[in-house]
């Protein structure tokens, strides 16, 4: 077991809030390396309870005892790297930008479509929907609109999210974004259907930044499809921006039969405008088994950029993410 020092998402902080290289390190917690070598992040004081102004409620809470790297590194940034556990690790600009998840964002089985969750600050048309594509089983959703910065809580909470069910395990959540210019804070709650009669709790907060109706917002997100087995980490901006250097990650899950790593069963290209097709370069996923596809490529041209994936020796290609270059 060894201690580590870092930045933690954790009482003062709201989402949006900007971290940057002369944040000081503000909490503790531990690597415990277990009898089959795996290490965990275990952080005694937030299993312990929770802080409520000055005063400290005990509240068992398991999910930040023996919580995996994936899932640790929402709210805890180490300030040696090495001590994320995993690779590659994720930079400070990163960390700053999630959204700021709860423990029952987990509890109630909800996942990002892939370790790097969408932005914390969605840019927003007053008016329009969002959509915010989620790996989810068996819970509910409700929107809790408040005026960033606001003390007042709402005691009513208006049914502005929906749940659209692609597959029995991914759902986009459809955000109907409050018409009135400004800021807000956008809280997804949740709770298992079976658990009745419980209320549900906060499970991921964002902050919109909502424009004029007759503004002009870029979409906040690339345009997902369903797929059990990739997820795109990057980017996670719906425009590209023409004359710039994108880099391209996607993780694909393992296939059962463990040779894959040497030798790739798929293949994932990027579709340029123009029709140009350039496959990523595959890597073995250190930090999760299964495979990284990395490339970075020059936006030359502006149009519809699209991710495919395909069998090695097959022709036809599935759509899994579309950007567009401006």
């Amino acid at each position: 077991m060894r201690c580590v020092s870092g930045i933690a998402k954790g009482a003062g902080y709201a989402v949006g809030d900007e971290l940057t290289a002369e944040a000081k390190s503000d909490h503790e917690w531990n690597i415990i390396r277990l009898e089959d070598g795996e290490e965990y992040h275990l952080d005694s004081t937030w299993s312990a309870g929770v802080c409520n102004g000055p005063k400290f409620y005990h509240a068992w809470n398991e999910h930040y005892f023996l919580t995996s790297a994936a899932e640790f590194i929402y709210d805890h940034y180490p300030e040696d790297s090495r001590d994320q556990l995993l690779v590659p690790p994720v930079s400070l600009r990163e960390f700053s930008s999630y959204p700021q998840f709860q423990p029952t964002f987990f509890r109630a089985e909800m996942k990002p479509r892939s370790r790097h969750p969408m932005a914390g600050i969605l840019h927003c048309k007053g008016g329009s929907e969002i959509e915010i594509p989620f790996e989810i089983s068996r819970l509910w959703t409700l929107f809790e609109p408040k005026p960033a910065g606001s003390n007042k809580q709402e005691q009513k909470f208006e049914r502005l999210a929906i749940v659209l069910w692609e597959t029995p395990t991914h759902a986009r959540v459809i955000v109907r974004v409050p018409k009135g210019p400004g800021e807000y804070k956008l809280s997804l709650f949740a709770r298992l259907v079976e658990a009745k009669g419980e209320p549900a709790s906060c499970a991921v907060r964002y902050l919109l930044r909502v424009t004029d109706p007759s503004g002009s917002v870029p979409a906040p997100f690339p345009k997902l499809f369903s797929t059990d087995r990739l997820d795109v980490l990057e980017p996670l901006v719906a425009t590209l921006q023409i004359g710039t250097e994108v880099r391209f990650l996607h993780r694909l899950a393992a296939d059962e039969d463990a040779d894959h790593r040497k030798q790739p069963r798929h293949k994932v290209t990027v579709i340029l405008p123009g029709n140009v097709w350039v496959p990523l370069v595959p890597r073995t996923d250190l930090s999760g088994g299964g495979l990284l596809y990395d490339k970075t490529i020059l936006m030359r041209d502006r149009g519809e950029v699209q991710i495919a994936v395909s069998q090695k020796d097959e022709t036809s290609a599935s759509t899994v993410a579309v950007y567009r270059v401006v």
